[in-house]
């Protein structure tokens, strides 16, 4: 869109004289690099770009790079979309320092794909699958025969106009999205009391800014609420008067008072939590443009401080204010990448291709018409060949996973890895991938899913060592994505751990081979702020200061550190440029890389092509999203769980456009039959018992026996010790207190509930010493394990000002109880975490497990109102996150007005596990 108003636009690579334009790229066979002969000179120290290393097998074509966006309307001889393609940034350099221009640009992209907020666009009632999920699917048709003319013709006119649709259907819900989140962000800032934003935890007022340190390239503030009055040179507690109030500090004083600024006082109830960007402005009042703000990324939360990375340039402004307010920061970046990878997959050669591909069911090839989509993107559109299915496209073999490939390799491959301790579904699962272009794996609550996709990941990269394509050259071969950070450090951690685990004995040279097994290259790529403290090591920026040119980068940095002047902007400008030539190395020298799905659409991955993207939690991730990584790979492996929380969607409009529905439930309900891994190992078996009966036909097992998860000590469990289970660790307290609103009208809140939450969290901490087994139950070590679930932003806040006042309370921020001595990113974060009672909504536990759950129903009503409590898949979340405890807390009489909640009180009073609240606390 740096074309600004102009109606056409040259598609050509432009010069790289303009400085910071990161955008320009040439196009795939233009062989001068940027900055050569009539390009312009390149900007002192940036280095040139390496360019993307060619696919690993042949018989791959690369996708059709973008060589530059611009809004026009027409174009000569080649779709209007091609320069699009491939992902990466879709605004010009301008646009993204511009709220105003970028809105602009974003409006003509907008209209060029037809993403009208009126209409629903040209796609014909044929394609309804496409926009409708719950319509019936579309074939194409026939023609006069197979190879003829004009059923190639036909064939290539269905797929064209069924992208299209999609295209345009996708794109208008994208627009409809962040037009939402925009538009109530802007409400929140224009017309919100001051009062109400705090009320609501949507900003803090009054913060200072200490310098914390640096996270790799950035630098880290901790902002919080001082205890004393600002610019006081009075001891903490002090009375007002007194001699210590006015004498000159000491400089025992004086680092007394440092101490104790640097944790604070108590932050007021907020919504922000690690990974999330924030605006900082000086002052109380909201910078109307939007320009005038630091932007930054939250990198720890405690109870009395946060630290924030920001630029190095910024952080000068924020330690020189006397006052700081901060917000939560809307956020554009996934729209602009989703709708980069909607385009892509939209457009013929815009997704990596295969040539000579043949059908499983007929042995025929793709006729040529229908060539120029790639396998993968067949599978996902859902259009089927013919008289054909979605299955005959999805199982078609890539290029490497043919049976005679796989019959040499796989299985020396496979024992590489710890394949062998899969159990028959998950490794069934893993093995039909390496030989299918699409893959679907659904892993219901404890059945290992994420443990069953390092084993596939660690088998794919095995697998091309064993055939003999990986190397410096050839780029990573996996990208492993998931809908979230802490999603994709599960993954990380997975792959890390597990292969250290596995690699015993001395190391036999560099390569870190010992027993035949090579240590994996694992990349995490993304903000290090979003990355858990322990894994930083593994980030792409980390693994580049170890480079020879990342260490003279580093030097170069530290030398205009605190220097911001000209000058020191320029070696920071230079070191920059540095840093990005050593990440793109280690890029290319991976295994595998990590990153959120939104994250795939980094500009340093265009024109990369991976043999394999995985997409994990994918039944949570829109469509769109879900594509970013899924554009830049040859094969497809999704997993999740249409049984649990879809897509989070804010718009309506955006909903009934089909965002709210994951890629993975669509292909599901289109007919691709998913693998089903049946055995969980994370609940006591009875607690497991129902949810495998209502939502998956009781076809999971348990691997658990109840010895092996006893229930809880301190609770008097309503279950006699007799029977198939002996005590059930399972309550339903039914619970005599009325809902009521928030004050603000938009939630709701239990009082009784919330009390009753937290004196089980009490007793639970009260029953005996950790790590007690007493009459076959056993206590718990901190309130690290235990886990409250509440439906309701007020209920939750409400639970955490009651544990925070209660005397089981104790601040994991603080080791051993004392103050943390000095700023520093170096605490235990994993220690913090198991010290800590974790509250939060539904969405906030998926993916999670406690040893013991409390969970609040909420609703207490006489019209038998559930609202989203009525959702079966938050109930099934819900129920599946505890290990060997589960308290229901709730009112029958309201939840019985639902047909599933109705099932689940018949389930607890067979077994005798409902009891009244004066019975149990």
């Amino acid at each position: 869109a740096s074309g600004g108003g102009k109606k056409t636009a040259k598609v050509g690579p432009q010069p790289s004289s303009s400085p910071g334009n990161k955008n320009n790229r040439r196009g795939a066979g233009e062989g001068a690099s940027s900055g050569g002969r009539g390009g312009g000179s390149r900007p002192r120290g940036k280095p040139a770009r390496l360019p993307p290393p060619p696919p690993v097998d042949p018989g791959v074509a690369p996708a059709g790079m973008r060589r530059r966006v611009s809004v026009k309307t027409s174009t000569k001889g080649e779709s209007p979309f091609a320069d699009l393609r491939g992902g990466g940034a879709l605004l010009s350099p301008a646009a993204r320092k511009d709220p105003a221009r970028a809105e602009e640009e974003r409006r003509r992209l907008w209209e060029r794909l037809g993403a009208s907020t009126t209409g629903s666009g040209n796609a014909p009632a044929g394609f309804a699958h496409l926009l409708d999920p719950g319509a019936k699917a579309m074939t194409q048709g026939s023609g006069r025969g197979e190879e003829g003319t004009r059923a190639r013709g036909s064939s290539r006119a269905v797929l064209r106009v069924g992208y299209a649709a999609h295209r345009e259907k996708f794109a208008r819900a994208l627009r409809l999205e962040l037009e939402e989140e925009m538009a109530r962000a802007k409400e929140r800032l224009e017309t919100w009391p001051v009062d109400r934003i705090r009320q609501e935890g949507y900003a803090l007022f009054g913060l200072r800014a200490m310098r914390e340190g640096t996270l790799q390239k950035d630098a880290v503030v901790r902002v919080l609420v001082p205890r004393h009055p600002a610019g006081s040179n009075a001891a903490p507690d002090a009375p007002a008067g007194s001699s210590s109030a006015t004498a000159p500090p000491t400089p025992a004083s004086v680092d007394r008072t440092r101490r104790t600024l640097a944790m604070g006082a108590e932050l007021p109830f907020h919504r922000f939590a690690q990974g999330d960007m924030v605006t900082l402005v000086e002052g109380d009042d909201w910078d109307g443009n939007g320009k005038g703000g630091v932007q930054g990324v939250v990198v720890e939360r405690a109870m009395h401080f946060l630290k924030v990375a920001v630029d190095e340039d910024d952080e000068a402004a924020l330690l020189d204010a006397r006052k700081l307010r901060m917000d939560l920061s809307a956020n554009t970046i996934t729209h602009d990448r989703a709708l980069a990878a909607l385009v892509a997959f939209s457009e013929p050669g815009g997704m990596p291709g295969v040539v000579n591909v043949k059908t499983p069911s007929s042995g025929k090839r793709l006729s040529r018409s229908t060539a120029s989509y790639a396998p993968l993107q067949r599978a996902l559109i859902g259009i089927p060949d013919g008289n054909g299915t979605l299955e005959a496209i999805a199982c078609v073999p890539p290029p490497w996973g043919g049976k005679d490939a796989l019959a040499r390799t796989l299985a020396s491959a496979l024992k590489r890895t710890d394949h062998a301790r899969l159990n028959p579904s998950q490794a069934s699962a893993v093995k039909r991938a390496f030989g299918r272009t699409l893959s679907v794996w659904q892993g219901p609550p404890g059945t290992g899913k994420t443990r069953t996709l390092m084993s596939f990941i660690e088998g794919a990269v095995e697998l091309a060592r064993a055939q003999g394509v990986t190397g410096k050259k050839t780029g990573p071969i996996v990208l492993a994505c998931a809908a979230s950070n802490v999603a994709v450090d599960n993954i990380l951690d997975g792959l890390v751990r597990e292969r250290e685990g596995l690699v015993d004995g001395p190391v036999d040279g560099p390569a870190g081979r010992t027993k035949g097994r090579e240590r994996l290259k694992v990349v995490r790529l993304g903000s290090p702020a979003k990355v858990q403290p322990w894994l930083e090591s593994h980030t792409l920026g980390a693994l580049a200061a170890q480079t020879p040119i990342g260490k003279k980068a580093a030097s170069l940095r530290e030398q205009a550190r605190g220097d911001y002047s000209p000058r020191g902007a320029a070696a920071r400008r230079q070191a920059a440029g540095m840093e990005r030539g050593a990440a793109e190395q280690v890029l290319r020298e991976a295994d595998v890389v990590c990153c959120t799905c939104v994250g795939a659409g980094d500009e340093l991955l265009e024109g990369f092509t991976f043999r394999v993207a995985c997409v994990d939690e994918a039944t949570q991730a829109p469509e769109p999203v879900a594509l970013v990584p899924l554009a830049k790979a040859v094969s497809g492996v999704l997993v999740g769980d249409q049984m649990q929380l879809p897509p989070t969607v804010t718009s309506r409009k955006a909903e009934s456009c089909g965002l709210g529905v994951s890629l993975f439930e669509r292909l599901e309900r289109l007919g691709l039959k998913p693998d089903l891994l049946d055995r969980q190992y994370r609940m006591h078996p009875a607690l497991a018992e129902w949810p495998s009966k209502a939502f998956y036909g009781g076809r999971v097992s348990s691997n658990p026996t109840p010895v092996d998860r006893p229930p809880a000590l301190g609770l008097p469990w309503p279950s006699k010790t007799t029977g198939q289970y002996g005590r059930i660790p399972m309550a339903f307290v039914e619970i005599d207190g009325r809902e009521q609103r928030a004050p603000d009208g938009l939630s709701v809140l239990n009082e009784a509930e919330a009390r009753a939450a937290v004196a089980v969290v009490e007793t639970l901490l009260a029953a005996s010493p950790q790590d007690t087994l007493v009459d076959g139950m056993l206590s718990v070590r901190s309130p690290g394990d235990i886990g409250v679930i509440a439906p309701y932003a007020a209920q939750v806040r409400r639970l955490r000002e009651l544990w925070a006042s209660s005397p089981a309370f104790v601040d994991a921020s603080l080791p051993g109880g004392g103050v943390e001595p000095e700023p520093g990113r170096g605490v235990d974060a994993e220690a913090r975490a198991e010290r800590e009672l974790e509250v939060h909504s539904v969405d906030g536990f998926q993916g999670r497990e406690k040893e013991v759950i409390v969970l609040c129903t909420v609703r207490a009503n006489s019209a038998g109102s559930l609202g989203f409590v009525a959702d079966d898949r938050r109930l099934n979340v819900a129920v599946t996150r505890a290990k060997r405890g589960l308290v229901v807390l709730g009112n029958r009489a309201t939840l019985s007005s639902d047909k599933t909640w109705r099932e689940w009180l018949r389930w607890v009073d067979k077994r005798g596990l409902s009891v009244k609240a004066s019975d149990f606390l």
